[in-house]
């Protein structure tokens, strides 16, 4: 038959071969172009051939192309007919038909002679002898005895050893499978089963148990027969017209799960029902008896002998052979199994809306997602809804007195608010005569703190790309006026994940505690931190080619008032330090503790300090302090300092040259605008004293003055002139105590 059917022009590449007909000769190549044999595209070639052959030319022969197109498997066709005369006419079409495609037909083989008499005998099928001395031959897998018109099967006992395996090998009836195993699936503890003969089987041992059958497994089975059911129907729709389905189970619960609604079981009987339903109707299904049922004689299993005699299996009851009226009715009542797979019933209770509302806005972090559900059970805007529950819930007392005609809250009065149509309160304003939208010129006012208004928040934030409190306020405020907004704008931002990623904040590291000379009450500049800034370029006159120089700042910081001094050097040597040092000494007072980092002049001026009093018998004595090396973090406070000093230095002069007298009236100027920084936070009341600065600790006392009593808590009237004087003093100290002190944690 393959070899019948060319192969496309263009797919003759794929059927190329080498070949020679003799070891002596030159291999050569050969292009095949027809269907071979070994490839698994060659029997859809050839059905799909066969059937193209039934369309072209049915019309001529309808009986053979019918036959082709459903009852042919590869190159078998099997087909029959009523009578004689039917036959040959069938037999006729075919040949013909086949024919036509360049097909000759051989191996017939029919039950009737007479088809066969005119057929040559080389084109008849050769039949082999059964046991009974009947010839017949193998027809997919079935032994057809031609002369007696009936089926066998041959099974040929293998010397094995004997196992489930080998045995469904040695049997090619799946009936004559169900029995043998239904047969050892009786008897306990067995694994195996010995076939003894051609019609006996035996279990090797055991004892005879009974079984429970699973309703789920019986379901199963059922699904199963709807399946061959509705195989069946469409394998032979061409043949026969099948008006009513009759189907039958004698599981009880089985068929009461079939009858009902699939949405009443847990999933895995659901779906098996839905499907068996799709197949067949469930008013198709009845009950019958398991003594009735030809199904259990291969479920509970019988012996090769008994299939033989047993009448059920062949014919079936014998009530079926009667009419439908005169069939018998087998009641059945669902046992307590049934309620297992029964499905947990939902019973969905209402709630007040002012509930539900809270439950959504607590329980969704999105208002568009609100806003979509509550969209779909209401026709008007979710939106209005949701904001005059929020209205409702925060501003009831105004919402009442807007109705009553009463004035609203004095901190309400200013916004005008008045209640629109829908019953929500808007902002009235001066801007009814603008020509922007009615939602701009009246915005819906919203509370600060309230669920509702945090969800209106973040989805501006989000639908605006994460702006700013700012311009997301300019956004919220055309369709929203919100009490307090910046406030509520800030509360939420500071909760956006996103936001918080793209400006992270460093960490702060846990600080030590401050070194004693931060927090005492001493007198100013008493402990001093020193430090030296970046060059500055300066000029020593002003005229036409004068050169320029370097020149040094150097500062100094009390370490208890953040004072600063500022001091103009020449160089960076330990006599240039010294100098410095020595007029700031002269007009700040004598210090006793000196704070810097382990600069090489720093450590010479030391040097020279401690040689200096030694020759005058330690009358000016300063303990110097220095860092660690490599820790610049240790002088923050003089670092901090040199920062102020450098903005204001560079905003002042920017790129200009000045002189030595210029530059240092400049560091003047800026040293008096750094020791008048508030050391506190300002307050907006006027009525409040002015804020603490550094420069308050420089004055009021002498360079050298004894210490006094204490006087802050005594009555000014009983004061003299002088400790009046010192009162105001120690109150500046009582200041730093209690308003700038603490903020040093």
């Amino acid at each position: 038959m393959y070899r019948q059917i060319l192969v496309s022009d263009a797919d003759h590449l794929f059927q190329r071969i080498l070949w020679r007909f003799d070891p002596r000769e030159a291999v050569r190549e050969y292009v095949l172009s027809t269907v071979v044999y070994g490839l698994s595209c060659s029997p859809y070639l050839a059905i799909r051939v066969l059937r193209q052959l039934a369309r072209d030319e049915g019309a001529r022969y309808p009986l053979a192309a019918r036959l082709l197109d459903c009852q042919t498997y590869i190159d078998d066709i099997i087909g029959g007919t009523d009578s004689l005369e039917e036959a040959r006419e069938l037999r006729d079409q075919l040949v013909s038909l086949l024919k036509l495609g360049g097909f000759e037909l051989r191996k017939w083989a029919s039950n009737s002679p007479e088809l066969l008499s005119s057929l040559p005998a080389s084109h008849h099928q050769p039949v082999s002898l059964c046991g009974d001395d009947n010839p017949s031959l193998k027809v997919l897998g079935l032994q057809w005895c031609p002369l007696r018109d009936v089926f066998s099967y041959r099974i040929q006992v293998a010397d094995r050893t004997c196992t489930k395996r080998n045995i469904l090998s040695q049997l090619d009836s799946l009936s004559l499978v169900g029995y043998c195993l239904a047969m050892a699936s009786r008897w306990r503890r067995t694994d195996f089963v010995t076939l003894r003969s051609a019609d006996t089987v035996q279990p090797e041992s055991g004892s005879a148990f009974e079984a429970s059958v699973d309703p789920r497994l019986e379901l199963c089975s059922a699904l199963l027969l709807a399946q061959l059911v509705d195989f069946v129907r469409s394998t032979i729709a061409s043949e026969l017209t099948i008006t009513r389905v009759f189907a039958w189970s004698d599981s009880k619960i089985a068929l009461s799960w079939i009858k009902s609604s699939p949405h009443r079981w847990k999933t895995f009987v659901a779906n098996r029902v839905s499907l068996i339903q799709d197949i067949i109707s469930p008013s198709s299904w009845h009950h019958v008896a398991g003594s009735s049922n030809p199904a259990d004689c291969a479920s509970r299993g019988l012996f090769p002998e008994q299939i033989l005699i047993h009448p059920s299996w062949f014919c079936g009851p014998p009530w079926l052979r009667l009419p439908v009226e005169e069939w018998p009715t087998f009641d059945f009542t669902p046992g307590d199994d049934l309620e297992l797979e029964r499905k947990p019933v939902l019973t969905c209770v209402s709630t007040p809306l002012v509930d539900s509302l809270r439950e959504l806005l607590t329980r969704f972090s999105s208002l568009r997602k609100i806003e979509r559900m509550r969209a779909y059970c209401y026709t008007y805007h979710a939106r209005t809804l949701l904001t005059g529950y929020g209205q409702r819930e925060v501003f009831a007392g105004l919402m009442k007195c807007l109705r009553n005609g009463k004035l609203c809250p004095k901190p309400l009065r200013s916004l005008a608010p008045f209640i629109d149509e829908h019953g929500l309160i808007r902002v009235g304003g001066r801007l009814r005569g603008s020509a922007l939208s009615f939602d701009a010129k009246h915005p819906l006012l919203l509370p600060r703190d309230h669920r509702f208004t945090e969800l209106v928040i973040e989805k501006f934030h989000k639908e605006n790309c994460h702006p700013g409190p700012q311009s997301l306020l300019y956004q919220i405020s055309q369709q929203f006026w919100i009490l307090s907004a910046r406030r509520a704008i800030r509360h939420t931002l500071s909760q956006c994940y996103r936001c918080f990623r793209v400006q992270p904040s460093c960490v702060q590291p846990f600080m030590a505690d401050l070194s004693p000379v931060r927090v005492s009450q001493v007198k100013p500049f008493a402990h001093t931190g020193v430090d030296f800034a970046d060059p500055i370029s300066i000029t020593l006159a002003r005229r036409r080619g004068a050169k320029t120089q370097k020149a040094y700042i150097c500062l100094f910081v009390c370490m208890a008032t953040k004072t600063i001094h500022l001091e103009l050097a020449s160089e960076l040597s330990s006599d240039a330090f010294l100098a410095a040092f020595r007029r700031f000494v002269a007009r700040r007072g004598r210090c006793t503790d000196m704070y810097s980092d382990q600069g090489r002049n720093f450590v010479g001026a030391n040097r020279l300090l401690v040689q200096y009093c030694q020759q005058s018998a330690d009358q000016c004595e300063v303990r110097w302090h220095f860092n660690p090396p490599s820790s610049p973090h240790f002088g923050g406070l003089w670092e901090a300092g040199v920062k102020s000093v450098k903005i204001h230095l560079f905003r002042v002069i920017g790129s200009q040259i000045l002189t030595f007298e210029e530059m240092s009236t400049v560091l003047t100027q800026v040293e008096s605008i750094l020791n008048s920084r508030p050391l506190c936070s300002l307050s907006s009341n006027p009525n409040d004293l002015h804020s603490l600065t550094p420069g308050h600790f420089l004055t009021l006392e002498p360079l050298s003055a004894p210490p006094d009593d204490p006087l802050a808590n005594l009555n000014t009237n009983r004061l003299t002139r002088w400790q009046l004087v010192q009162q105001l003093h120690q109150h500046f100290w009582d200041r730093w105590h209690q308003e700038y002190l603490h903020q040093l944690q």
